[in-house]
């Protein structure tokens, strides 16, 4: 099933798929709850390009999620609140691979 999963992108997501990204939503919110990303986000570098694939992992339309007209994503709820498993994301290499899943562009995110 992994080595498939990366070439999604191009084609339609099933739910096959959705499932298989809900649980690395599952997995975030464990790990945002016992505190597990804040050693993994030393390892993290690079910034968010505001591409949006990963808010498109949870729902296929996130519903604050809004595309600017230069085609970068800003969350509305960014300054206020927002989800745990987006206040982290990414928290490791998975995530970024789960992100792959929806888009070809590449993650601003990487790990050491």
């Amino acid at each position: 099933m992994g080595e498939n999963l990366a070439v999604v992108a191009d084609k339609k997501i099933t739910i096959f798929h959705r499932m298989f990204l809900w649980k690395g939503v599952i997995r975030r919110f464990f790990i945002y709850v016992f505190k597990g990303h804040i050693k993994n986000h030393v390892k993290r570098k690079g910034k968010c390009l505001r591409c949006g694939s990963c808010c498109k992992l949870m729902f296929k339309v996130c519903p604050y999620l809004k595309t600017e007209a230069d085609g970068k994503c800003t969350c509305v709820k960014h300054e206020s609140f927002r989800m745990p498993n987006c206040e982290i994301f990414p928290v490791d290499i998975r995530d970024i691979k789960d992100r792959n899943i929806l888009s070809k562009q590449t993650c601003g995110y990487y790990f050491e």
